[in-house]
């Protein structure tokens, strides 16, 4: 009888998250684990095999979804009598540690350095976001000591968890995931793009302000995090070269990548933005666009200074015309744009890619969960079945 199942755990993020999914959940499929996905809005079985199961969780902003939903995941977790447990979002803390008090081998991926992200969450009352941030620092770090594993998004949220049992597993592109040949940038659309979730903090209010100085299209796709943001957007939007294609799924997201120009990135000065870079930058770059983004120090490292050379510009937020003038002139000095755009690419090419981490989430589970070796299943395109 095989015992390799895995079950990742998900109370915040889509059944067919870029990293809980595409990376990590195809990977040990692939491997021969047997895959189950417990999510907030999924609940089928995928062409591979990979299965979603359904957890009734408040996905608001209200505090009370912190109490509630650790415990609403945990019983749908024991339900599936997994091996190895590997959640994804910090307040899962709770039912990871639960799930030790069961004997089940537990795995925490950490996507960001939450006690600072804490400090920038608009729905955490700003007079108790310090003592918030420090009280839920030393609970995460208290339970991560029960944990088995602990995997890192970056190594600056890495630093945080005991050096043992911790990982670090970039968020990058699965180069597979994308056509071997990129179309000619000549021949896109005078296009600038921002994929992602819609909000404040990723500088939506940012863009909303340059585009009164852009004469070209900028396009959004992604969920919105609120209602008021989708409003303000949909407001101000009204008369400027901007528009939302809503949320559109991961073959979609790409054919826009290779149509558009530019790419947007303008996070805001959060401290847990400043040490990690988004995804969304790397797969920009390996499409050959040059990326228009945050004027941080580690940031320009990686876009202006980096041993590829130029991959785009980085811009000061404080001044809306910065972001409007770096949009212009990639859309007017092609040459320049064009050298940018492969630098990009060479780099996620070379470094930053999914193939480069795949091994270090294998050795993992190969601690963890050895293989009660049976003929692995062929490997087959990853198609994220639809949400509920």
């Amino acid at each position: 009888m095989r015992d390799n199942k895995v079950c990742f755990l998900t109370s915040a993020r889509r059944h067919d998250d870029t990293r809980i999914y595409y990376r990590e959940a195809v990977t040990l499929h692939k491997a021969g684990y047997d895959v189950v996905i417990i999510c907030p809005d999924c609940q089928t079985t995928d062409s591979q095999g990979i299965k979603f199961r359904l957890a009734d969780v408040d996905r608001s902003k209200h505090w009370k979804k912190l109490f509630l939903n650790p415990f609403r995941v945990l019983g749908r977790a024991i339900d599936e009598n997994a091996s190895v447990y590997h959640f994804h979002d910090p307040e899962l803390c709770l039912t990871g540690f639960f799930l030790k008090l069961f004997g089940k081998k537990v795995v925490y991926d950490v996507h960001e350095d939450t006690p600072r992200a804490i400090l920038a969450k608009s729905w955490v009352p700003a007079p108790l976001r310090g003592i918030i941030s420090k009280l839920f620092e030393g609970f995460e770090l208290l339970l991560s000591l029960t944990f088995d594993g602990i995997v890192a998004s970056a190594e600056v949220v890495a630093k945080r968890f005991p050096r043992r049992k911790t990982i670090t597993v970039g968020n990058f592109p699965e180069v597979a995931e994308f056509p071997s040949v990129i179309p000619d940038f000549e021949k896109r659309g005078h296009i600038a793009c921002m994929i992602g979730t819609i909000q404040e903090d990723r500088g939506i209010y940012d863009v909303l302000d340059s585009a009164r100085y852009l004469d070209y299209p900028i396009l959004l796709t992604g969920e919105y995090a609120s209602e008021q943001v989708q409003q303000r957007v949909e407001e101000e939007s009204q008369d400027l070269p901007l528009r939302s294609l809503g949320f559109l799924e991961r073959g979609e997201v790409i054919e826009l990548l290779l149509h558009s120009r530019v790419g947007l990135a303008p996070m805001h000065q959060a401290e847990h933005y400043q040490m990690n870079l988004p995804p969304k930058i790397f797969e920009y770059m390996i499409c050959e666009i040059p990326v228009v983004a945050s004027d941080f120090s580690y940031w320009r490292e990686i876009l202006e200074d980096s041993e590829y050379g130029q991959c785009g510009i980085c811009v000061d937020l404080e001044d809306p015309k910065s972001l409007a003038k770096a949009v212009t002139y990639l859309m007017e000095n092609e040459d320049d744009a064009i050298q940018m755009g492969l630098n990009g690419r060479r780099a996620v090419l070379e470094r930053f890619n999914w193939e480069n981490e795949t091994q270090k989430l294998l050795d993992l589970y190969t601690r963890l969960l050895p293989l009660q070796r049976e003929e692995a299943p062929q490997a087959e395109a990853s198609s994220a079945p639809q949400a509920l």
